[in-house]
């Protein structure tokens, strides 16, 4: 199956992450990627590894990667394969303990074409991973989204803040803390997703228009397997699996929650005038 090779690949590039870490490598920079963010060594190898598995394994398949960017490997490409080598590579670099490596297989050229993801914690060695159709699992036991109807009050809502969306997430926490919510700002979107799925935190919110195909989409699909709810539009409005798509999400562990952070979302937004949000989407 797709997955065990995803697996696979993802537990070997942990441990040539790993690796390097513990040699202090952490931190060497190595050039640019295709996705334009600094490539540090860590994801040249982790990249690297995961291409030599899925050419022994798949043979033909096509990559969207961060660092090689797109590239269709033989002929007949069954599956598209979508890596980040390292998710929260800024975390990894200043041996902050939580980083990822992130790998999806589709069979098409959208989200809702995603057949199998795998996000895999490097430092603690924690696997979450998703089958479409199937369900959502940590360390091979099934997980879900934590049952509750609660809104924001007293709720745990992660927050992307990258310095790109300037001082729009801001204006976010400080909606969320009128309501009683908590705020928790971890780095890496698989890894926070995955820790919702598993009902360790209730929201994320990743809303500025900056959000990239390959830190998301394995994530996704486990957050859909665990029954997160999700709202996820594109600056291209086709949510394409493409390097150059960026993309606007909200999960939530229920409607309610989700429908609360929407409206938090327009009510702040909605204070300034539309030019200061050049990837500003209406939802």
């Amino acid at each position: 199956m797709i997955i065990d090779i995803l697996r696979e690949a993802a537990l070997e590039a942990s441990k040539v992450v790993t690796e390097l870490e513990e040699e202090g490598k952490g931190n060497i920079a190595v050039g640019r990627g295709s996705g334009g963010d600094v490539t540090l060594l860590i994801d040249k190898v982790a990249e690297e590894t995961i291409i030599e598995i899925l050419r022994q394994e798949l043979g033909d398949f096509k990559v969207i990667s961060e660092e090689l960017g797109e590239k269709v490997f033989g002929r007949e490409p069954r599956y598209t394969i979508i890596i980040d080598p390292v998710d929260g590579s800024n975390n990894a670099k200043r041996d902050i303990p939580l980083y990822s490596v992130s790998i999806a297989a589709a069979q098409g050229n959208t989200f809702d074409d995603l057949v199998a993801g795998v996000v895999r914690l490097v430092p603690l060695g924690r696997e979450y991973y998703a089958i479409k159709g199937q369900g959502a699992y940590m360390d091979g036991s099934k997980i879900e989204v934590k049952p509750s109807d609660n809104g924001v009050s007293k709720s745990i809502i992660s927050i992307n803040f990258p310095s790109k969306a300037y001082f729009i997430p801001s204006l976010i926490v400080h909606g969320i803390a009128l309501r009683g919510g908590v705020v928790r700002v971890l780095g890496a979107v698989s890894v926070e997703v995955a820790l919702l799925a598993a009902g360790a935190i209730d929201g994320y919110i990743d809303a500025w228009g900056t959000l990239r195909t390959v830190d998301y989409a394995a994530a996704y699909l486990i957050a859909k397997e665990a029954g997160a709810k999700i709202l996820l539009s594109s600056l291209s409005s086709s949510n394409l699996l493409s390097l150059k798509e960026r993309l606007v999400t909200i999960v939530s562990r229920n409607s309610r929650l989700l429908n609360e952070l929407i409206e938090i979302y327009k009510e702040c937004i909605g204070i300034y005038p539309r030019r200061y949000f050049a990837n500003f989407i209406n939802l």
